[in-house]
C-alpha cells in the first residue's frame, strides 16, 4: 500500500498560498504608495506656480 502524501502536499499549499499572500500585500502596498507619491509630485509644480498652496 503506498503512504498517503496528501497531508505533505496540503501543507506545503498552504504554505506557498501564505507566502503569496504576503507577497501580494506587499506589492499592493507599494504600488498605493507609488499612486500617492506620484500625485503628489505631479501637484507640487502646480500649488508653486500659484504661488499660495491651498491646502
Amino acid at each position: 500500500m503506498k503512504p498517503n502524501k496528501t497531508p505533505r502536499k496540503h501543507a506545503a499549499f498552504a504554505s506557498s498560498r501564505r507566502q503569496k499572500r504576503k507577497w501580494m500585500t506587499a506589492v499592493a502596498c507599494m504600488a498605493v504608495l507609488v499612486a500617492f507619491g506620484t500625485i503628489w509630485a505631479l501637484m507640487m509644480p502646480a500649488a508653486t506656480l500659484e504661488g499660495e498652496a491651498h491646502w
